[in-house]
């Protein structure tokens, strides 16, 4: 995580945003037990280096909803040690998925452009 500049309660923001998404900040809030305040200044910094997307809520304009971006998700599966760069660094595959085994309705891949 501090290779990415997170510490431990930002991260579990990031991840949190990243399996619930969209999220409001509210819903976060109640599902941690987290200060409003605090989530409040995490989701500011995480727009700075882009890892998450906040847009209002169509049925209610005072309630953003928060999404992690590529670069979010690259991060928190990068950190958590759950995906590793394949040859040439242009592709991400869970480190446990084999050649061939990439079929099926569980498996992910990610196709990132440019250098990790």
């Amino acid at each position: 995580m501090d290779d990415f500049g997170l510490n431990q309660q930002q991260f579990i923001v990031l991840n949190t945003i990243n399996h619930r998404e969209p999220v409001s900040r509210k819903d976060i809030c109640s599902n941690l037990l987290f200060e409003k305040s605090n989530v409040s200044k995490i989701v500011k910094k995480f727009k700075s280096p882009g890892y998450v997307q906040v847009s209002r809520f169509p049925d209610d304009k005072r309630v953003d909803m928060l999404q992690v971006t590529r670069s979010g998700r690259l991060t928190v599966w990068t950190s958590m040690g759950e995906y590793k760069p394949a040859e040439g660094g242009s592709i991400i595959i869970p480190k446990n998925v084999e050649h061939g085994d990439l079929a099926g309705d569980n498996a992910q891949m990610m196709i990132i452009e440019g250098r990790l």
